[in-house]
């Protein structure tokens, strides 16, 4: 039996995601049957190739776009994606490992907290004093407020002095009630 396969592909991309001298070993690439039986894979594991990859990748073809699911070749958590090839039967799968494929977006999380860590301080350091102000502020008008109620008490007292009871008290002297 003579099999033939031609495809048309650019090389510089391909050459591009397959660099051999990437050893971070983040992209895996896979071409399987149906049935999950791997026939070829980047990176290399010649141990896997002709053996049944779980879960097959059939169940799988279906979903849209990239799914959370254990690596091709190795358990770990990662992403990926399966495409169907011209050839019936035979399935495309791409995955990067989860912690590869979030370690910049983690890095830049970073960056953002400690921004906004380092902005919270700002505005607390600048609303700390005002703070202190606003309580003075607060203590201030507590005092006039109570200042106010005792001079209001104080002319009351001394309204009904003047005008008040018996005509020999008080502040007048002449005990006549008149003021002159």
């Amino acid at each position: 039996m003579v099999v033939a396969v031609v495809a048309e592909l650019q090389l510089s991309l391909l050459s591009a995601l397959l660099n051999p001298e990437d050893d971070s070993q983040r992209l895996t690439v896979t071409l399987e049957k149906e049935s999950g039986q791997l026939l070829v894979s980047y990176p290399m594991v010649d141990v896997l190739i002709g053996q049944t990859l779980h879960p097959a990748l059939e169940s799988l073809k279906g979903g849209a776009g990239a799914q959370d699911m254990p690596g091709r070749l190795q358990a770990e958590p990662s992403v990926t994606a399966v495409h169907p090839t011209l050839y019936a039967g035979l399935l495309l799968s791409v995955g990067m490992p989860l912690r590869s494929a979030s370690a910049q977006w983690q890095s830049q999380r970073n960056i953002v907290l400690g921004g906004t860590a380092v902005l919270l301080f700002l505005i607390l350091e600048a609303v700390g004093p005002r703070g202190a102000v606003f309580s003075r502020m607060a203590a201030a008008r507590a005092e006039v407020a109570l200042a106010n109620t005792r001079l209001q008490d104080a002319n009351q007292q001394l309204a009904g002095s003047f005008s008040g009871g018996s005509n020999t008290g008080g502040y007048g002297g002449s005990g006549s009630g008149d003021w002159q």
